[in-house]
């Protein structure tokens, strides 16, 4: 399938958040942070994806949805990374801000739905 390259970026894509959510309390209380942290940052995340998703639509209507896919990609593995070498709590939520402009699971879907065929077009929206 033409997808298959997709689908493995949008699996390991979530396989990082998915292994980082349970690992992130820990992170936050070993840095002598309070626990409330945790909520905050995983807050700024979503608020910051949030927010960044139409910005990135419409950029990705204009530029080609496969180089802001690549771009996002670049940007979630630069700041998984930084969270991962983060010295304190301020460093781990400018990860998670940067994080949040990171991989958009909508563009993939709008790339699935432009490249699919008219008539399975909404089944592209299922993933």
């Amino acid at each position: 399938s033409i997808y298959t390259p997709l689908l493995l970026v949008i699996f390991f894509a979530q396989l990082g958040n998915t292994v980082l959510v349970p690992v992130l309390p820990f992170m936050v209380t070993q840095m002598g942070a309070d626990p409330i942290y945790y909520g905050l940052l995983q807050s700024a995340y979503w608020l910051v994806e949030l927010l960044s998703a139409p910005i990135l639509g419409s950029l990705s209507d204009r530029v080609g949805r496969r180089a802001i896919i690549f771009w996002s990609l670049v940007v979630s593995s630069f700041s998984h990374a930084v969270l991962a070498l983060s010295p304190g709590i301020k460093t781990m939520f400018l990860a998670r801000v940067l994080s949040g402009f990171g991989f958009q699971i909508a563009l993939c879907r709008a790339y699935f739905a432009e490249t699919g065929a008219a008539h399975s077009r909404a089944s592209s929206f299922g993933l």
